[in-house]
C-alpha cells in the first residue's frame, strides 16, 4: 500500500507492506530518505490519532490504511528536527487579509455573515480555536484546556488506555501538557464535554462535521471548527464583514442556517485550496535562525544564504 510521510522539509510517498511493523517503518523513514532526526511519533487520520514511532505493531494495527497521510513529530531539541533542503530556492511572507480575503457566507436567516477565522500557525491550534469560539479569544491558558485534558485523563484510566492513547497514560499527560503538543480527537472529546458544548469539526477534505459531545447529556450550545489535515481554525458570525473580531460571535444555542452556510464555507474552502496553502510547516534555519514557511520557504533560503539545515518549528 502507498502511504504519505510529511515531515518539515517535504514529504514522501512510499510504497509498504500493511504488516509492516511501525517501528521498521521508522527505520525505513531514516535510512532511506535521509531523515537524521529522532522521530517520536506519527499523526494521521480525521480526527487526529497518534502512534508511537517505535511501537510494535504492525501498519494494519495501527490502523494505517493505504493513502494515508503520516505527520511527523520529533523528540524535543533542535538538533533532532534537523533535515536537509535538496532544492535549492526567499523567505514567504503571509499578507495579512482584508475583508474582501475573509472566506465567508451570508446567512440571510439572521442577516449576518458566517466567517472563517485563522487561529496561529502553531501547534496548540486546536486548543486556540476552542478557546476563539469560546471565550473570544486567542489564548487556551486562560481555560487551562491541556491541564483539563490531562487530569480527565489521569482521573479515568480505564476509558483512555495505552491502546486508545498510543502511549502510556502517563507519558501521554506529560505530553499533552506540553505547548508544543498537538490535540486531536480525544482532545476534543474531553473539552466537548468539560465546556458543555457540542463541537462540530469540519475536515475540509471530508466537507461533513465530525460531532463530539456528552452523548448522555447532550449540550444546549454548539460551536464549529474547521480542520485542514494538520491545522484548526474556528467559524464565528459577525454582521459585519472584516478582520476585527469585534462582534464575532463563535458559540450558539440554535442553529438559524449555521451548519448549511458552514457546508456552503468549507466548499468555497475546497475551492481555494484551503488544506494545502493556508497550514504549511514553519522551519528554522538551524545556521541564522531565520524562520521560514513550508518546503519552498527552505529552498528559496538555501539558494539565497547557501544554508542547508532546517528544523521545525
Amino acid at each position: 500500500m502507498k502511504i504519505k510521510v510529511k515531515t518539515p522539509a517535504g514529504a514522501v510517498i512510499l510504497d509498504v507492506d500493511e504488516e509492516m511493523l511501525v517501528r521498521d517503518l521508522t527505520q525505513l523513514i531514516k535510512t532511506e530518505h535521509r531523515q537524521q532526526a529522532s522521530i517520536a511519533s506519527y499523526k494521521f487520520g480525521y480526527p487526529p490519532r497518534n502512534v508511537n514511532a517505535s511501537a510494535e505493531t504492525s501498519l494494519r494495527d495501527a490502523e494505517i490504511r493505504s493513502n494515508d497521510q503520516l505527520l511527523v513529530s520529533y523528540e524535543n531539541g533542535a538538533d533532532s528536527h534537523t533535515t536537509t533542503a535538496t532544492v535549492p530556492q526567499t523567505r514567504l511572507e503571509k499578507a495579512q487579509p482584508t475583508p474582501s480575503d475573509l472566506p465567508y457566507v451570508y446567512i440571510p436567516e439572521c442577516s449576518t455573515n458566517l466567517i472563517l477565522r485563522n487561529v496561529p500557525d502553531d501547534n496548540s491550534c486546536l486548543f486556540n480555536a476552542i478557546s476563539l469560539a469560546v471565550t473570544g479569544s486567542i489564548d487556551w491558558r486562560k481555560l487551562h484546556l491541556r491541564e483539563i485534558v490531562a487530569n480527565t485523563i489521569e482521573c479515568a484510566p480505564e476509558i483512555y488506555s495505552e491502546a486508545i492513547l498510543g502511549r502510556l497514560l502517563q507519558e501521554y499527560c506529560l505530553w499533552i501538557r506540553k505547548s508544543e503538543s498537538w490535540g486531536g480527537a480525544i482532545e476534543l472529546g474531553i473539552l466537548s464535554k468539560h465546556l458543555n458544548v457540542r463541537i462540530e469539526a469540519y475536515d475540509i477534505d471530508l466537507s461533513s462535521p465530525i460531532t463530539f459531545q456528552d452523548e448522555n447529556n447532550p449540550p444546549d450550545e454548539f460551536i464549529v471548527l474547521i480542520y485542514s489535515g494538520i491545522h484548526y481554525d474556528t467559524l464565528v458570525t459577525n454582521k459585519v464583514l472584516s478582520t476585527s473580531r469585534i462582534g464575532d460571535v463563535g458559540k450558539w444555542a440554535s442553529d438559524e442556517g449555521i451548519s448549511e452556510a458552514a457546508q456552503k464555507l468549507v466548499k468555497l474552502l475546497q475551492s481555494r485550496d484551503y488544506a494545502t496553502n493556508t497550514t504549511k510547516f514553519r522551519v528554522r534555519c538551524l545556521e541564522c535562525y531565520e524562520v521560514l514557511v513550508g518546503e519552498m520557504g527552505a529552498s528559496r533560503h538555501a539558494n539565497r544564504t547557501g544554508h542547508v539545515r532546517f528544523g521545525e518549528v
